[in-house]
């Protein structure tokens, strides 16, 4: 039961994180619908796939369809009422709140992510369990910022998939100590911490090349 209810949450923050993404680059109804789906599921239905189960959940639960589509619609309602009064301000605001909800949903489908794996059987596989509790995390988010037509994430210097790596780490440890539960409870306040922290404390991971001529075209 709180692995249902983590994914709920978990579905519920990427949900919205895509529509606001899809907002934010002005993409028509069906392409937020597209992207907010992906957002939340994208990610779901590789781990699954990495797994061995098929047909993905998303494809047999409807629960993730449904609670997607309607945070979905009910944050398009929501930032229609207020279409007519946004301002740069709000638009900053936007962009904050796209990131806090995106840290709340990294954190929890990381954990959601690894309990799948410990779950089916793989609990001892270190590797597998960080792969899965990554790509579970990361992966709904790459395919959002491409549908959107913006760079991903975690392709950046911010520190997003090491926060969900770390996370797996934390996760693969804990279970060995604590239940799986307390596990799961735990991992989504520590990633959600360390994104934010991040976010806050402007934290990157930076890499440069110095020498221009690497840079130019050919």
């Amino acid at each position: 039961m709180l692995f249902k209810i983590l994914e709920i949450i978990g579905l519920f923050a990427f949900a919205i994180a895509g529509v606001l993404v899809g907002i934010e680059y002005k993409l028509d109804i069906f392409g937020i619908y597209v992207v907010s789906i992906c957002c939340s599921m994208g990610g779901g239905i590789v781990r699954d796939l990495v797994l061995g189960i098929t047909p993905p959940v998303p494809f047999t639960d409807p629960v993730p369809i449904v609670v997607t589509m309607i945070s979905a619609t009910l944050s398009l309602v929501l930032f229609k009422a207020f279409d007519t009064k946004l301002r740069l301000h709000d638009i900053k605001v936007m962009k904050t709140y796209i990131m806090v909800f995106d840290a709340f949903g990294l954190g929890v489908f990381t954990a959601v992510g690894c309990s799948a794996a410990v779950t089916t059987g793989y609990a001892g596989n270190l590797w597998l369990v960080i792969f899965v509790g990554t790509i579970t995390a990361v992966g709904g988010g790459i395919m959002r910022d491409l549908l959107a037509g913006r760079r991903p994430v975690v392709m950046r210097k911010e520190i997003y998939a090491v926060a969900a790596i770390i996370g797996t780490l934390l996760f693969y440890v804990l279970n060995r100590f604590v239940s799986l539960n307390m596990a799961s409870v735990i991992t989504p306040f520590v990633v959600t911490a360390i994104r934010l922290l991040a976010m806050w404390r402007h934290l990157n991971m930076p890499y440069s090349i110095k020498n221009e001529d690497l840079m130019e075209d050919d």
